[in-house]
């Protein structure tokens, strides 16, 4: 019975990971990045290169990040989620992909992540909803509650996020 596996396979060459960290099968996590002490990485994440991932993230199944991006400490990016090249998430950012808080176990489930295009920033605290694609080099303000699909290059902030430039 195997206990551990062997890490050497999924990470590119210069990746550096602190201590605590657990990171399930089948991942890859590319060159020259950083994983932040008591993060958890689930099955079937992708991580690009130069991607930091700060302390005590969890990222769920099947999310891909691309090169030269930052996840900051205490965030939480949910199943299926998708995050360009050049993306900032702030302290304490999460993310949701589910619609209904409630269902009949006679109900199909559908996800709905959200997905994050080249060059947006997302600030600490954030929330964003189901299903929300924020644009490229777009802007969300710390805190803002995100319901919406953000336009490229705009500045929404706010509870909830209204476009403000």
């Amino acid at each position: 019975m195997k206990f551990f596996m062997d890490l050497s396979s999924c990470f590119g060459p210069g990746t550096k990971v602190r201590e605590n960290v657990v990171i399930d099968d089948h991942v890859i996590i590319g060159d020259n990045c950083f994983i932040g002490a008591n993060t958890v990485i689930r099955s079937g994440v992708r991580i690009g290169d130069n991607v930091v991932i700060g302390h005590n993230v969890v990222i769920e199944q099947n999310v891909i990040i691309q090169s030269c991006s930052t996840v900051q400490s205490q965030c939480h990016i949910t199943t299926g989620v998708k995050i360009g090249s050049n993306v900032f998430f702030g302290p304490g950012v999460i993310t949701t992909n589910d619609k209904r808080m409630v269902r009949y176990l006679e109900e199909e489930y559908f996800e709905q992540p959200p997905i994050f295009k080249n060059g947006c920033r997302i600030g600490g605290g954030a929330s964003i909803a189901p299903g929300v694609t924020v644009g490229m080099n777009a802007l969300i303000g710390t805190g803002s509650v995100v319901i919406k699909n953000v336009p490229d290059g705009a500045v929404v902030y706010g509870v909830p996020a209204k476009e403000r430039k």
